[in-house]
């Protein structure tokens, strides 16, 4: 189906945006990067902050977009190139 993301591809999208910006050395620390970002009142407040300028993201919580990015992360199954 057009609309299913290919693991391959989103691990290798991953690991060049990762490259480009030098941050690759964190991936391995995914889960715990991501929790902390999760758990971040300035990151929350950011959020709230986003919401009011952007009607279409009104109705997504933060910690609904943190899952999604912890599940595109394991779909990438990022571990297999760290």
């Amino acid at each position: 189906m057009a609309n299913k993301l290919n693991p391959d591809e989103l691990r290798e999208a991953l690991h060049s945006t990762c490259e480009k910006r030098n941050s690759a050395g964190m991936l391995p620390n995914w889960e715990s990067i991501l929790e902390e970002v999760r758990s971040s009142d300035a990151m929350n407040r950011v959020w709230d902050s986003y919401l009011q300028d952007t009607p279409y993201a009104v109705g997504i919580t933060f910690g609904q977009t943190m899952d999604a990015a912890s599940d595109l992360l394991k779909l990438a199954d990022w571990n297999v190139r760290s």
